[in-house]
């Protein structure tokens, strides 16, 4: 009966540990949720040059319509999104904050 307590009680303990340990790295789950990164239109001329020399190469004839500066809450630059037309045909690219195309 004694070793049944015993290993009872250390079970318990156990398991209060390894929840105790899950308890904690939760919060900081939850804040890198609650800090999301903002999108804000600016100038197609504040555009970095790189990012206007890769759509003039890679996408003749295109034109900028729309340019978004992707951005922390401390205003650090992330990236970029930028919506280009060609014709009838919109597709929105994805730069890195360097200015390099990501998608």
């Amino acid at each position: 009966m004694k070793k049944s307590f015993l290993l009872f009680a250390l079970s318990i303990v156990t398991v209060s540990t390894y929840a105790a340990s899950e308890a904690v790295s939760s919060p900081s789950t939850v804040f890198s949720i609650m800090e999301e990164d903002k999108k804000v239109e600016i100038e197609v001329a504040k555009l970095p040059a790189s990012i206007t020399s890769t759509i003039n190469e890679t996408y003749k004839g295109a034109s900028i319509s729309k340019a978004y500066q992707i951005e922390k809450a401390d205003k650090t630059v992330t990236g970029y999104e930028v919506v280009v037309k060609s014709g009838d045909k919109e597709e929105t690219l994805k730069f890195d904050a360097a200015g390099a195309l990501v998608k």
